[in-house]
């Protein structure tokens, strides 16, 4: 499965932010022990290391960055999936990025808790309580 993962769920599980740690880091586990191809927008490792480094450390947001580049591909991203973005008319312009970046990685999900900022996405978006429960099935 080609999964892209948004980078609130990334976040929430590196985190522990409450309430939604244990969703967010029981789906990564999911993914990250299965076979799957997951992508991740460069911006995002970017912003992860930021936020990880201001509450947590330089050690730990590297250890992050590390788990992530381990894991996680970075996805391609080209002028044409900036103004793809900006034509579409999604209602959030990084959203609309990352919709677009998943769309040319060909992935089948967005993982994130925005779903509905991904409603003009051409590839469906789950909550990481949405794809527990379908992991279930």
């Amino acid at each position: 499965m080609r999964v892209f993962v948004d980078l609130d769920v990334l976040l929430d599980a590196l985190q522990q932010r409450a309430p939604h740690y244990d969703s967010s880091y029981q789906s990564l586990e999911i993914l990250t022990n299965s076979v799957n191809d997951l992508f991740v927008s460069l911006h995002s490792v970017a912003t992860l290391y930021y936020f990880l480094n201001k509450h947590a450390g330089k050690e730990k947001a590297e250890e992050g960055i590390s788990w992530l580049m381990t894991h996680f591909q970075i996805a391609r991203c080209t002028k044409q999936e900036i103004w793809n973005s900006i034509d579409r008319g999604y209602p959030d312009f990084e959203d609309g990025i990352v919709a677009e970046e998943a769309r040319l990685e060909s992935c089948e999900v967005i993982l994130t808790r925005n779903v509905k900022d991904y409603k003009l996405s051409p590839v469906p978006a789950l909550s990481p309580e949405e794809f527990l429960a379908k992991s279930k099935e």
